[in-house]
């Protein structure tokens, strides 16, 4: 694995469909994982997570029962990271 790119999710429905279209969509060299980490979201983020999960082999998701705010929450992706380097999105960026 080349790359890890770690997005943190909590309450971003309105964005994930769309970002996960677009990193999804990107023309690398090399491999690439995504690892999101669903911190407890009240929305459908999870929803939507698991539909992408599904049709997305890329795709690995770690949800937590408790929003531990965004330094913990990279910090468990990073350990699950399988990439040579790792990098950080947020959940409503897009190229």
């Amino acid at each position: 694995m080349d790359i890890s790119i770690v997005v943190a999710v909590y309450n971003v429905e309105k964005y994930l469909r769309r970002y996960l279209n677009s990193i999804f969509s990107q023309h690398l060299c090399g491999t690439f994982e995504v690892i999101a980490v669903n911190g407890a979201s009240t929305d459908s983020s999870a929803r939507t997570l698991e539909t992408n999960l599904q049709r997305e082999p890329r795709l690995a998701v770690i949800s937590r029962q408790v929003n531990k705010g965004l330094s913990i929450t990279r910090a468990t992706a990073m350990k699950a990271a399988l990439g040579e380097y790792v990098m950080h999105v947020d959940s409503d960026d897009w190229p």
